[in-house]
């Protein structure tokens, strides 16, 4: 496993910004990233008025500047979509499944004793961490054409996927801050899928609940 994070107590606020946790900056800044991510720094306690965890996967600078880049660099949207976040964590007691997997940590998802995982995967056959690419960039894994998501959701209910799938994508943002800390530049997920056996069976209504659960938790995660 790698190091580990900062714990779940909440950031104390110095002059209205949001600190830094210790160790969670990140090397590969030019100065426009900084100035942009402590701009950023400002405006969260602005709009978010709630407890803010102190993980360093969470409120670091590296992913603030996930969310920057995929804003374009514009700072107001990027801290809008940062808060966004915060807000969502806390209806959904997100910081839970991270403290969770912190004390549990392992870099394999698949040795984590999560809830409802062997019979998940029964149904939806993935490998989250199926290695690294040799740009270092996290590859994972789907069977999508040998999903059932029928059978999945005789098995569980849809809640109960939406929970593992939080853990799932935790999880993954945990793993990818690590190890683009430890090389020192941003990594990224690619995803492979392999649609063998993908047909007319799998445009279900049961499908699109699935699908429309995992869209929702990757737009605001």
């Amino acid at each position: 496993g790698g190091s580990g994070g900062g714990g779940g107590g909440a950031v104390n606020r110095v002059g209205g910004i949001m600190p830094c946790p210790p160790c969670g900056g990140f090397s590969f800044r030019d100065l426009e990233q900084v100035r942009r991510i402590a701009e950023m720094r400002e405006l969260v306690p602005t709009r978010f008025k709630g407890p803010i965890p102190s993980y360093i996967e969470l409120v670091g600078d590296l992913r603030l500047h996930r969310f920057l880049e995929g804003y374009h660099n514009d700072v107001s949207q990027a801290t809008d979509a940062f808060v966004k976040m915060m807000e969502w964590r806390t209806e959904e007691g997100v910081n839970e499944v991270t403290d969770f997997l912190l004390a549990n940590w392992n870099d394999d998802f698949h040795q984590i004793d999560i809830p409802y995982k062997d019979v998940i995967l029964k149904c939806l056959p993935f490998q989250m961490n199926y290695g690294w690419s040799v740009h270092d960039h996290l590859v994972t894994f789907e069977y999508t054409g040998h999903f059932d998501t029928a059978a999945l959701l005789a098995e569980v209910t849809l809640e109960q996927y939406s929970r593992f799938e939080i853990f799932n994508m935790e999880h993954k943002s945990i793993l990818l801050d690590r190890r683009s800390r430890e090389k020192e530049r941003l990594l990224k997920i690619v995803a492979i899928r392999d649609m063998t056996g993908l047909g007319s069976r799998h445009m279900n209504g049961a499908n699109i609940k699935i699908m429309t659960t995992v869209l929702k938790i990757m737009q605001v995660h």
